[in-house]
């Protein structure tokens, strides 16, 4: 292999150093600015597994919980390794490996590249992908080791060694399962260049490495299937997330600006038409093109709701597009160089993308659709902070990646991530089952819907977690716990700073978990200016109150309850500013 890399390197000439230089310099401006400034919540899921293991406790978010809580079990001891070796934290370890990730993904993208592209569309098409917002907002996550391991893999077996290519690929699954969709393109490419018997051994070998957590997974938690992937569907009942597609179209929106993002389509347009006038496109972009719409259509298949770590299939689009007008053409040479410049064109949009962003002062101005994304003057480690000196006993939250890790305090998730069995019934509608049946002893509440001054002095008003579950609402729960603190934080997201914390003081009070009955429905529903009216059907006769959550306009000021039927009444109302939030209904008279 190192004979191949001399070859190579004594094809290049001076256009691939001034090419390789400029990618440097892009590398170490994004990694200069993201390093140790830029961790997002959802990272610290895989960080506290790994800090779990340091501190001699199993391969599990809560300890010793018998559930699989993350899609990335090769990060895990990726992380452990770093930090035992280099005497770091796990946030540390993570940084340094998206370090090495990102320089990897972006220099591999350009070998890869430039065997078929002159050097400039190669780095073009390597710039255009790493500095998209569909990778750059990966940073600190296992999603960018994914990317890395799979570019990796395409290396090697580029330069010819098939079992190894083979094996780092099927590891790239350990980091993301939809790396198990890449494999069967080079299963096909193996069978029509070496035959069947070869493509059956590359298939074996890629397969391995997944195929081996599977059973290991099954021993340990029951099932090779992460929680996150149930837990992220049941979130679609709410109106918590986005579903894929819908999602996909609004965050390009957003990350680009309405304006840039039309501008960045018609770019993108005219590199592929450009290349079909000129007969640029080859097998290997149709390849690739299938692959990103099987990818897309499989988020959409499976009903995965939109984050953005699921779309680097998008990424790799526009690195396909950027690099499309610097193939080779058989015709055309105008219409090739107009191409071309619709290609720098549309990299210039994410360059753009990569140093608007980068160059506020503050992370959360600058990535303001993340959770917690800053290091510093972060809402959550105040938080978890607090509990440091607090007595022991396990909190209620629904975002906890941060709150864990720097409190070491056992979460009680009603989103089903971390907590075994609350995924199920959140799909159900009973997201309050998980506080009833495990009995957390800190419940934090920022569910009081916030107000933030606008222009103009006018207060706007946005609610936070209760469109999920807000236990406050209860009536058992004003009797089980007591507010103990109100924590007001400087840093981070405005509609994330105020907390308040309740302890439980009576656990007698807590009502039995319930059978969630599925059989009851709202058979119709009727909503006029004036008028909001439904009926239910329930088909449990011993069924007796009925919750009925209400949603109102910030335009309504005053609300009333009228109900129909001999055997009804109101047990409890729960009121807001703007009316009734929440009814709780007596169906039969005691």
């Amino acid at each position: 292999m190192a004979t191949q890399l001399r070859r190579r390197l004594s094809l290049w000439h001076s256009d691939d150093y001034i090419a390789c230089t400029v990618i440097a310099i892009t590398v170490l401006f994004a990694c200069a600015s993201l390093y140790g400034r830029y961790a997002f919540d959802d990272s610290f899921f895989g960080y506290s597994i790994a800090q779990s293991l340091l501190q001699g406790h199993g391969f599990s978010f809560n300890g010793n919980d018998r559930i699989l809580s993350t899609s990335a079990p090769l990060a895990i001891p990726l992380y452990l390794l770093i930090a035992w070796s280099l005497h770091v934290t796990v946030i540390a370890a993570a940084q340094l490996l998206s370090v090495a990730a990102y320089v990897v993904s972006a220099f591999g993208t350009y070998a890869l590249l430039r065997k078929w592209c002159q050097p400039v569309g190669a780095a073009a098409s390597a710039l255009a992908f790493v500095t998209s917002p569909f990778v750059l907002p990966l940073w600190s996550h296992e999603t960018l080791l994914y990317i890395a391991t799979s570019v990796v893999g395409m290396l090697l077996y580029q330069s010819g060694h098939f079992r190894s290519s083979a094996i780092i690929l099927g590891c790239s699954a350990l980091f993301r399962g939809e790396a198990l969709l890449l494999l069967p393109f080079f299963w096909c490419a193996r069978c029509r260049t070496a035959g069947l018997r070869s493509a059956v051994e590359f298939a074996i070998l890629s397969l391995l490495p997944y195929a081996s957590w599977c059973v290991v997974a099954s021993f340990l938690f029951g099932t090779p299937f992460s929680s996150t992937i149930q837990s992220k569907r049941a979130q679609l009942r709410y109106p918590t997330v986005t579903p894929y597609l819908f999602g996909l179209l609004d965050f390009s929106e957003r990350m680009y600006g309405m304006g840039i993002f039309a501008l960045s389509a018609f770019a993108a347009v005219l590199c592929v038409s450009f290349g079909v006038a000129c007969r640029a496109l080859k097998s290997l972009h149709v390849a690739v093109t299938v692959w990103i719409l099987i990818t897309t259509i499989a988020y959409v298949v499976l009903e995965v709701p939109f984050y953005f770590w699921f779309c680097v299939q998008c990424g790799v689009a526009i690195a396909l597009v950027v690099a499309i007008p610097w193939w080779p053409a058989s015709r055309y040479s105008l219409l090739a160089l107009a191409g071309r410049v619709a290609s720098i064109a549309l990299l210039a949009t994410n360059v753009g993308f990569l140093c608007f962003h980068l160059s506020s002062s503050h992370l959360y101005s600058a990535f303001n659709w993340v959770i917690m994304p800053s290091r510093h003057g972060n809402a959550y480690m105040a938080l978890a902070k607090w509990f440091r000196n607090k007595p022991p006993g396990s909190i209620a939250y629904q975002e906890f990646g941060q709150l864990h890790y720097f409190s070491n305090r056992p979460i009680v998730d009603v989103l089903g991530i971390v907590t075994p069995d609350a995924a199920a019934h959140l799909a159900q509608g009973d997201p309050i089952w998980a506080i009833k049946r495990y009995l957390p002893r800190y419940v934090i509440d920022s569910t009081d819907i916030m107000r933030i001054d606008v222009v103009g002095g006018t207060p706007a008003y946005f609610p936070n977690f209760d469109y999920i579950v807000s236990p406050t609402e209860y009536d058992w729960f004003r009797r089980a716990y007591r507010s103990v603190a109100t924590i007001h934080s400087r840093g981070g997201d405005p509609r994330r700073r105020d907390f308040t914390v309740y302890q439980l003081l009576s656990p007698n009070a807590v009502p039995a978990v319930d059978a969630w009955d599925p059989t009851a429905n709202v058979l119709g529903l009727t909503d006029r200016i004036d008028r909001v009216s439904y009926r239910v059907s329930v088909g449990d006769d011993h069924i007796v109150e009925l919750e009925a959550r209400l949603r109102f306009s910030r335009a309504c000021s005053d609300s009333t309850v009228q109900l129909f039927g001999p055997h009804t009444r109101i047990v409890s109302v729960r009121q807001i500013d703007s009316g009734i939030e929440r009814v709780s209904l007596a169906l039969k008279q005691p």
